[in-house]
């Protein structure tokens, strides 16, 4: 059985956030004696949830997790962002989920005379870059949250929607900029409504069927790293860590609203 008060959240993280081969080990080295072998994770955690003659408890996920947990190569991450390689990264109006649409768009640009072949080149050089600095800041961020937390519970399995447990509630980390037509006083102003920007125009079938795959709707909560100025994490990614961790600090609950019926809880964290 799972810790009298937190059986959701344990639920959630051997359901969601580890391995079958992780779970296993977890098992083995607890000297837990349940078969879960054949189950699905989310199968298995009920199983664990709901079986007696021993307790699961929070701290004991949140060690062996942590000790799973490998966390990227920082230094060469911060050198690449320094380098000046990924400067003029940029979407340029494509579509991260239909790239090639977008860059067949640009070839038939260039194919009927709009764009010369220099530009449409540097297009695609462009969206590359961009993809490279998503994930380069993206796993910065997340790593450096975990790592100057101690009881931050990071997720171990090998996809999933969320990144990590923070104070309790599991969230799925987005570092970005202000999006266009916010500034940053009225973001810090008005953050719930910035934070319900933030889903506007998202799926909501999608929305509905990532909450389907999630206990109380916890797949749809996001940790949002906004950066002031994006450009700022190649030319100074350690300040901006440093304040990351010292905003995440300040304690502050995150604010929890409503989608079409689905609860929703958002984190916003600001930078730069």
């Amino acid at each position: 059985m799972f810790e009298p008060g937190n059986e959701d959240i344990l639920e959630y993280c051997f359901g969601f956030m580890i391995s079958k081969e992780q779970r296993l080990e977890f098992l083995q080295r607890s000297g837990i004696d349940v078969k879960t072998s054949s189950l699905s994770c989310r199968k298995a955690a009920r199983r664990l949830r709901e079986a007696p003659g021993f307790t699961i408890t929070v701290g004991q996920a949140r060690e062996f997790m942590r000790e799973k947990w490998t966390a990227p190569d920082i230094g060469m991450y911060i050198e690449t962002l320094e380098s000046g390689r990924l400067c003029g990264h940029d979407w340029h109006g494509a579509m991260p989920s239909f790239l090639h649409r977008s860059f067949q768009q640009k070839a038939r640009a260039f194919c009927s005379g709009e764009i010369g072949i220099d530009e449409y080149l540097d297009t695609g050089m462009d969206i590359v870059r961009h993809e490279l600095f998503i994930i380069l800041t993206h796993d910065l961020c997340e790593a450096h949250i975990i790592k100057s937390f101690p009881d931050v519970i990071p997720s171990i399995a090998n996809r999933g929607v969320t990144d990590f447990i923070f104070n309790g509630l599991p969230f799925d980390l987005k570092a970005s900029g202000l999006p266009a037509g916010w500034t940053l006083g009225r973001a810090r102003e008005t953050p719930l409504e910035f934070a319900i920007s933030l889903y506007s125009g998202a799926d909501t079938e999608r929305l509905r069927s990532q909450a389907a795959k999630s206990i109380n709707d916890w797949g749809l909560n996001r940790f949002y790293v906004i950066a002031t100025d994006p450009d700022a994490w190649l030319r100074e990614p350690r300040t901006l860590l440093d304040q990351l961790a010292s905003e995440c600090g300040k304690v502050a609950p995150p604010m929890s609203f409503e989608i079409d019926g689905l609860n929703i809880a958002c984190k916003l964290v600001f930078i730069g």
